[in-house]
């Protein structure tokens, strides 16, 4: 589900002392959640084991989803937005250790000539995801309130999402063997020293800005243009269209041999 569908809108409604900007902030806890805890978890994923990450992951995820739920009981506005404050942060921390995590499995159990391929059918998934959770939960919050919008989604990750980890084999904790000649140490020097991490790292916060910019108040906006609330979902909805489809694209071309196809496949990215 994709809170931005439903929390400004919420917000306006029922805390109207709180501004655009103090839901802004609200949003962007996320990624700096992200990118606080995600250095850790990437040097200390091989400790924890990769299917215990994405356990951890998956409850946090859930858990955080929940608290945003019961954050709507509180009658003062500043509580309900520390509490949701918290949850969201929280919830970025999960997406990090996901998101960090599935990669990682994907990199350890099949062979390097079809990685980029499956882990381009990884954000696939994922952008199914982005694309099908802000018009159900809009929907969802139609027929029920706020709390039980966040309940259902919360008892979804858990039964799904925990479902699907029951079918990983405990083994993918360790490394296989050529997993492990293939791993190495990189440094975070990396960052302002490499080219190619530098133009990846540049371009990916840029598009990120861009498209986190908006988050905060186009559900208000297009409502005040007259769509109904339950069809708010649909803007965040056509935005996934484009990362599920471009990522499976990606992973494939990335994979070529022909420098065109890889120009291609990284000029999409």
């Amino acid at each position: 589900m994709n809170i931005h569908a439903l929390l400004p809108e919420f917000v306006e409604t029922t805390y109207p002392e709180l501004t655009s900007f103090d839901v802004g902030m609200l949003m962007s806890i996320f990624p700096v959640g992200f990118l606080l805890s995600a250095p850790f978890i990437g040097d200390n994923i091989g400790k924890i084991g990769r299917k215990n990450a994405l356990m951890i992951g998956v409850v946090a995820m859930a858990v955080a989803t929940l608290l945003f739920g019961v954050a709507s009981f509180s009658s003062d506005a500043w509580t309900f937005y520390f509490i949701s404050l918290a949850a969201r942060g929280t919830q970025g921390v999960a997406d990090a250790i996901i998101n960090i995590t599935v990669p990682a499995l994907v990199v350890n159990w099949y062979p390097r000539r079809l990685q980029n391929q499956y882990n381009g059918s990884c954000c696939s998934a994922m952008g199914l995801g982005i694309c099908i959770g802000p018009a159900l939960g809009a929907l969802v919050y139609t027929y029920f309130d706020y709390f039980w919008t966040f309940t259902i989604f919360s008892a979804y990750i858990l039964l799904f999402a925990g479902g699907s980890l029951l079918m990983i084999p405990s083994e993918v904790n360790k490394l296989t063997d050529a997993a492990a000649k293939q791993e190495k140490q990189v440094g975070y020097s990396k960052f302002i020293t490499n080219k190619r991490v530098i133009s990846a790292f540049v371009i990916c916060a840029f598009a990120n800005f861009v498209i986190t910019a908006i988050d905060p108040v186009l559900s208000i906006e297009l409502i005040r243009l007259g769509m109904n609330k339950e069809s708010t979902g649909l803007a965040f909805t056509l935005m996934g269209l484009s990362f599920t489809a471009g990522a499976q694209i990606t992973g494939c071309l990335g994979g070529e041999k022909s420098p065109i196809a890889r120009c291609c496949g990284k000029l999409h990215t």
